[in-house]
């Protein structure tokens, strides 16, 4: 079953753990790495909480290298791979502009390896302040470190990620 992908709620993932790539399609508030950096933070604006732990987070406050061995079992069901994002992504083509199917492009790169996240995610949650202690978060393009076999959005020679996004 292909996943449906809203705009704004649902993210493209792609992780790097033990040099093992993987997508997942989820909610996306399950990938704040700290969330008890984010709690602090609403509770320093006088706040009770931010109250944005979903189940698959349960008891794991902080997602980094020593717990995602116990987080990835409960993501299962929403990992994806490369074909299955490119079905998705050309049931919608074509398309002429960039925002007629962003949704359907990567907004983080968590790399359990370098203990780095990557975010590229328009909105204003901002992924990469929210990472565990030793880590680098940052808000920058990160398609080009995308295993070229995993570049889901390249297809029969087109990059669309390229394409739509170039200034006309």
């Amino acid at each position: 079953m292909k996943p449906n992908i809203e705009y704004s709620v649902d993210i493209i993932v792609g992780i790097l753990l033990n040099g093992n790539w993987k997508w997942y399609v989820t909610k996306k508030e399950i990938w704040i790495l700290d969330q008890a950096k984010l709690e602090e933070q609403f509770q320093e604006l006088g706040y009770k909480g931010s109250n944005i732990c979903e189940v698959e987070r349960k008891n794991i406050p902080v997602l980094d290298e020593t717990t995602v061995s116990v987080f990835l079992p409960r993501i299962e069901k929403f990992l994806v791979n490369s074909n299955e994002l490119q079905d998705i992504l050309n049931e919608k083509l074509p398309v002429s502009r960039w925002d007629e199917i962003s949704e359907l492009f990567p907004s983080l790169l968590v790399n359990f390896d370098n203990l780095e996240l990557w975010s590229i995610f328009p909105e204003l949650t901002s992924f990469e302040k929210y990472v565990p202690e030793g880590w680098i978060g940052q808000y920058e393009n990160f398609y080009e470190l995308i295993p070229l076999s995993e570049r889901y959005w390249i297809i029969d020679g087109h990059d669309y990620f390229k394409e739509l996004t170039k200034p006309e």
